[in-house]
């Protein structure tokens, strides 16, 4: 039966029935609670130690954080400094730096390391601000410095493809009614600049573009904008076209995207045809 209201419960001990199974019970922090001590010090106690674990993910962002100050260091020839929260911006390094580091003239005497760490700087610059150009219009990722680790002989990367795959996701970020920017490289896109003074809202660029597309005719484009400098290019530059009009994956680390030619086949001089069905593939992670 339970308790009436002005009666006193019963205290049934919580601990175990046989003190001799658990043999060191009675120096253990829940001897206390079971003898009605000490809860709320206990209660403290475990959630601080439980806050004060190291964690895999704890070790982890540790590891990456002095991977990528040893890679500043050993492949570009310079290290960030621990109170500069600008330079380095998680895996990201300000191209004004790197453009600082190849303004200083090399050494008369350089060793080869100090010129491939000069040329590393340059090409690093020259992908985040042209190639694989973001938002930010300031960074660039360092995930693309381990692939200019041996320049001697460097890896046959497609580059083309992840520029490809890059641009066609910043092309999709862009169709968003709430996009204000786009990244990517945009010299591909073959649009005129529109001028842009200091004194023009920042979206009036943005709004003359999306104005121009919505009402582009057929006959103000141009499908073949190279076909009249074939026979003046290297043969390399027009080899394999087959290529060209091959759909497969055009992948950048975690970007993937698929090539899709057959939706512009005037572009090879072909009939255009109905679009078949859409492929979407994994979304980009930064």
């Amino acid at each position: 039966m339970e308790p009436g209201i002005d009666e006193e419960p019963e205290i049934v001990r919580p601990g175990p029935e046989d003190p001799s199974l658990l043999t060191r019970q009675r120096n253990h922090r829940s001897e206390d609670i079971w003898n009605g001590e000490d809860s709320g010090s206990l209660t403290c106690r475990g959630r601080a130690k439980e806050m004060a674990k190291i964690t895999m993910q704890d070790n982890r962002v540790i590891d990456i954080i002095k991977l990528v100050g040893q890679l500043c260091v050993e492949l570009l020839g310079f290290g960030v400094p621990e109170n500069d929260n600008k330079t380095l911006v998680g895996q990201r390094i300000l191209i004004s730096r790197l453009v600082e580091r190849i303004a200083e003239p090399l050494p008369h005497d350089a060793t080869e390391e100090q010129v491939h760490q000069y040329a590393r700087c340059y090409i690093l610059a020259l992908l985040g601000d042209k190639i694989f150009m973001d938002k930010s219009g300031d960074r660039v990722h360092l995930m693309f410095l381990e692939f200019l680790r041996n320049l001697h002989d460097p890896p046959k990367y497609s580059w083309g493809s992840g520029c490809l795959a890059w641009l066609y996701r910043e092309l999709c970020r862009a169709s968003d009614k709430e996009a204000s920017q786009i990244g990517g490289a945009l010299q591909l896109v073959q649009w005129v600049r529109v001028p842009s003074p200091k004194s023009r809202p920042s979206g009036t660029a943005l709004i003359h573009y999306r104005e121009q597309l919505v009402r582009m005719q057929p006959d103000q484009i141009i499908w073949q904008p190279y076909e009249a400098d074939f026979g003046h290019l290297p043969d390399f530059c027009v080899a394999r076209r087959d290529t060209w009009t091959a759909r497969v994956p055009l992948v950048c680390f975690c970007i993937v995207e698929t090539h899709h030619p057959d939706r512009v086949l005037r572009q090879f001089g072909l009939a255009q045809e109905g679009p078949t069905m859409l492929c979407t593939m994994i979304d980009y992670i930064e």
